[in-house]
């Protein structure tokens, strides 16, 4: 019997295509995130290490939702810890597999949806979700995400955002058309670096709220606000992108494009 909804399913197909092109375009995996001392405060990526970085993970149990390739899991395994990591796609398991074993780590890879997890309860101190969140059914998954995480565990989520007032100008004739104007300039290697799928939506405001509500000493940082929606992510305007958005403290939530979340989970 098939487990999975006509959603999810459309998800599988989509990262059966999404597998190949990684394969075709194999990038090395970035250990320069866990080592360069010249942390990029800017880059949201960077920026979601460096909170994984302080939280000291060696020997901790970290689970990776919706893992992909693998590149975040078999980083966070270089750093000892215990990495469990699941996706959808069979596809992008097979190919987070191949590489793990090139890179001599062991990580328990599984397949199955976020919304439906097999892991026990209070199994996890850490979860890192990146980019995954807005690709699930977020009433069926938080629930699961919050049952596997051990009290008082951490979670760091980094994901795509629009507020939702903004989400209606994205959505006019205007905002259609101006995307189609710049969407050449932000994805300049259209082949693999456009990577949206047909159900994906960004998170609101109203999701956000959602997930800050299951967390203690829960702190958000915003960026993206022109970087990756008009230009792409150059340096300098990343900067510039992010020092902006820390000004704007809270009023942020209403132009960042990204969030980084990170706390406590409370049970």
């Amino acid at each position: 019997m098939n487990q999975f909804t006509e959603r999810q399913n459309r998800e599988i197909d989509y990262h059966r295509e999404r597998a190949a092109l990684v394969q075709k375009f194999k990038r090395p995996i970035a250990y320069e995130i866990l080592q360069s001392p010249d942390r990029r405060w800017w880059n949201h990526h960077w920026a979601a290490y460096a909170t994984l970085l302080k939280l000291g993970i060696a020997r901790k149990s970290v689970l990776i939702p919706g893992c992909g390739e693998g590149h975040d899991a078999i980083r966070l395994s270089k750093l000892d810890a215990d990495v469990h990591a699941f996706d959808i796609s069979p596809d992008m398991l097979s190919v987070a597999q191949d590489r793990a074993d090139e890179e001599g780590v062991h990580v328990d890879f599984r397949r199955m949806a976020a919304e439906q997890l097999q892991y026990p309860s209070d199994r996890f101190d850490v979860v890192f979700a990146r980019d995954v969140l807005h690709h699930c059914d977020l009433t069926r998954c938080l629930p699961e995400f919050l049952r596997v995480v051990k009290p008082g565990g951490i979670f760091v989520f980094d994901e795509l955002y629009t507020h939702h007032l903004l989400q209606q100008l994205r959505e006019s004739s205007f905002g259609c058309w101006l995307r189609s104007k710049i969407v050449g300039l932000i994805y300049p290697y259209a082949t693999i670096d456009v990577y949206v799928t047909e159900d994906e939506r960004k998170l609101s405001d109203y999701d956000l709220t959602a997930i800050r509500n299951l967390l203690g000493n829960a702190r958000c940082r915003y960026f993206s606000m022109i970087v990756d929606r008009f230009l792409p992510s150059w340096n300098f305007a990343a900067k510039l992108d992010r020092i902006a958005l820390k000004l704007l403290g809270p009023a942020g939530s209403l132009l960042g494009g990204r969030f980084i979340l990170t706390g406590q989970v409370r049970k």
